[in-house]
């Protein structure tokens, strides 16, 4: 192939592409926003990379957002917050299973369940209640669309392990969420 044609197919090659972006993206109908919601590991840019906590005086320990900052304040277990996430987790007493637990939980007011799913990986087993609201940001002070999932497990006899973690739809590491609730350990 001489050097002439070889370069034209090149020009061809990469500019083809950007003529069918420039005329997808003058058209009338708006795109929609893209949600990053329950993907592969490591696909969601808001992965958040995670490091150890222990709560020697609860007794347990788990994984949790490095950037994140501690709420003292919370007494119930620990709150993590960074940005417009948020984490709680707390330790309690109870007889139920995950499952009993989370069927009869009633979500907050402000809150629409969305739905309640069991999640096992080996020999750990949760129930996921999921539900959704519309918040505003901390950052920005606009309205966004909020997401919060509810584990519920029970990491040893006579407890139950509750992680909430809430943050917004866009950018809702379901992954990140699921690594948490596999590091919780009791003593």
């Amino acid at each position: 192939m001489n050097k002439t044609v070889f370069s034209a197919l090149t020009s061809i090659a990469l500019v083809a592409p950007a003529l069918v972006l420039a005329a997808t993206s003058n058209s009338s109908t708006p795109a929609k926003p893209t949600v990053i919601i329950a993907q592969a590991e490591g696909a969601n840019p808001a992965e958040f990379t995670l490091t150890d906590f222990t709560d020697a005086t609860r007794g347990f320990s788990f994984k949790r957002p490095t950037s994140w900052t501690q709420d003292s304040s919370f007494k119930d277990g620990v709150r993590f917050a960074g940005g417009d996430e948020w984490l709680t987790l707390q330790v309690i007493d109870s007889k139920q299973s995950p499952g009993e637990y989370t069927s009869g939980f009633i979500v907050p007011t402000g809150e629409t369940k969305i739905g309640v799913k069991t999640f096992k990986q080996g020999k750990f087993s949760a129930s996921v209640l999921s539900s959704g609201a519309t918040g505003q940001s901390s950052v920005t002070g606009k309205a966004t669309d909020l997401l919060t999932d509810r584990w519920v497990f029970a990491p040893k006899a006579g407890k139950l392990a509750l992680l909430t973690v809430t943050g917004p739809k866009k950018v809702f590491d379901w992954e990140g969420n699921r690594d948490m609730a596999l590091s919780i350990r009791l003593k």
